[in-house]
């Protein structure tokens, strides 16, 4: 029997992908014989609490340091070294980053225990919008265009942290093939320490009904015959939401049936709310979901939107696929990895043009036309072709066998 800690950091992983994942992780080993545990940092706990479930145990370790636990574990994992003796049975997930820090400290206070560590962003990634050749010259020092001297800096400090981190960890688990790659030739990281698994999902729920959809439709007041756009996620500039409003703005003005549904926390609501002017009655902001609301909105939507520049195995595509949703996407970084022709539209995107939103609203407009004006065949393969591409790939039974594999190995 192993002994499994989960490190979470409960704040944010109420929103973001890495809470998805660590749902789906916990489910992957209930009944599997192991001795699961949730250290969840941050917790809405004012004093450490262990909560015994039927399925694991939950650590409630409240906020300290400032909430920064990753430059802070010492403290943590020192009182935690009373509760959890270090052996050679224990495996450690740990999933937040720049966690260099947090990785030694682990090690020196259980230096038996096994330290797995999820890539699930990098530090380039979003400041360079996905220009995977743009972060090699910046980390090359031979080449510095569009990037800020700072900013370049920064790149370089983060990157020399994440390498440190992937010393640290016994295995590095990446969600993509793209990624799988930067770490051999870029990285330099053992090919042995390396495990290429991407994300899985449960499977949804059935299709509802056309009646159904109706109903649902007009309880959240949206008409049958609207066409129904879905966005779910962060509204961060790297996940392509400026250029996606601005198209639908378009878009609209010929469309006037189209309503755009943006699931998720927003931030800068009056940045978003001026990329709309003709349509802003047309664009419902639902702001975090519980799991069935979503689900909702994920059955009566025409299609899904995921305009990223980057990704490394984004929930909210495989939920995309996982549905069966026509889907219009890009073929940002790690994108090309999750879609290709015979699933979705995919629109091509130049990273090196990245702060030129308008041209990149041009062409994800020209998709999503596609997507409306598509004929019904056309459609439904796509769709077929969405699904079968999930159930190859994403699915749950599938991701529970590769870990079943990876934490017995």
């Amino acid at each position: 029997m192993k002994h499994i800690y989960i490190v979470d950091e409960h704040q944010s992983s109420k929103q973001n992908g890495v809470g998805t994942y660590i749902r789906q992780l916990l489910k992957c080993f209930e009944g599997s014989g192991h001795d699961v545990n949730l250290l969840s940092f941050n917790s809405d706990e004012k004093v450490l609490g262990i909560e015994k479930l039927s399925a694991l145990t939950e650590y409630h370790i409240p906020p300290f340091g400032l909430g920064g636990f990753l430059n802070n574990g010492k403290l943590a994992l020192s009182l935690l070294r009373l509760y959890i003796e270090d052996s050679n049975d224990n495996v450690f997930f740990v999933n937040h980053f720049p966690c260099d820090k947090f990785l030694a400290d682990i090690k020196h206070i259980f230096p038996l225990s096994r330290i797995i560590f999820v890539i699930h962003d990098q530090g380039w990634c979003a400041p360079l919008f996905g220009d995977v050749e743009m972060f090699k010259k910046v980390i090359s020092k031979k080449h510095r265009p569009r990037v800020h001297k700072d900013e370049w800096k920064q790149i370089r400090d983060i990157t020399h942290r994440e390498r440190r981190m992937y010393s640290l960890a016994d295995d590095i688990i990446t969600l993509s093939n793209s990624t799988y790659k930067l770490l051999l030739e870029t990285y330099d990281v053992s090919k042995g320490k390396i495990h290429l698994i991407p994300n899985g999902l449960q499977q949804p729920e059935a299709s509802c009904s056309q009646e159904e959809k109706v109903l649902i439709r007009k309880r959240f007041g949206i008409a049958e015959e609207d066409i129904v756009l879905l966005y779910t996620g962060r509204t961060s500039p790297s996940k392509g939401i400026i250029p996606m409003l601005r198209a639908f703005d378009q878009l609209w003005l010929e469309y006037p049936k189209m309503h755009l549904v943006i699931a998720g926390e927003v931030f800068r609501f009056n940045d978003f709310a001026k990329c709309t002017p003709h349509c802003i009655s047309h664009v419902t902001y639902t702001g975090l979901l519980p799991k069935d609301q979503l689900a909702e909105w994920y059955q009566i939507a025409d299609i899904g939107i995921l305009p990223s520049f980057t990704e490394q195995s984004s929930y909210t595509g495989i939920e995309m696929l996982a549905y069966g949703k026509l889907i219009v996407t890009t073929d940002g970084h790690n994108l090309t990895d999750m879609f290709d022709a015979e699933t979705a539209v995919v629109v091509h995107i130049d990273p090196k043009r990245s702060e030129d939103s308008s041209m990149f609203a041009t062409t994800l407009t020209e998709a999503i036309q596609k997507a409306i004006g598509m004929n019904d065949r056309t459609r439904l393969r796509l769709q077929q072709n969405a699904r079968a591409h999930y159930e190859r790939v994403y699915s749950f039974s599938q991701w529970k066998n590769i870990y079943a594999r990876l934490i017995n190995g």
